[in-house]
């Protein structure tokens, strides 16, 4: 199963958690289905490989979710050395979404290959 389609269509309470929806093309239309469930909550972010191919209604919806009691996070989100994604435009992604955030929510950060970078 690709990694964006990963996440469990069914969840069952007992052992808890959190799910990461960081590709906003499969955010769910309802985050119920993830947040009644005894034990999980929900973290929404854009992953860094998104940062080409991110859409102002992206970052809306975002927004949007972020918005809510029910979401615990903000994340993923980060810098990729990897991905071929040009570096201004992750960081410019990274922006954009921390400008999203509630200051009281943790935030999920993707780190690959750019450590340095993100202490700059």
């Amino acid at each position: 199963m690709p990694h964006h389609q990963s996440y469990p269509v069914t969840l069952r309470g007992g052992g808890g958690g959190r799910v990461v929806f960081c590709w906003p093309q499969f955010y769910p239309d309802n985050i119920s289905r993830v947040m009644d469930v005894p034990g999980f909550e929900a973290a929404f972010g854009i992953h860094p490989s998104q940062a080409a191919r991110v859409m102002s209604r992206d970052l809306e919806k975002l927004g949007m979710l972020l918005l809510s009691p029910k979401v615990s996070a903000l994340g993923e989100i980060g810098l990729d050395g990897q991905n071929g994604v040009d570096m201004g435009k992750q960081e410019a992604l990274i922006r954009q979404c921390l400008a999203k955030a509630d200051s009281s929510k943790p935030v999920i950060l993707h780190i690959r290959g750019r450590w340095g970078r993100m202490s700059s």
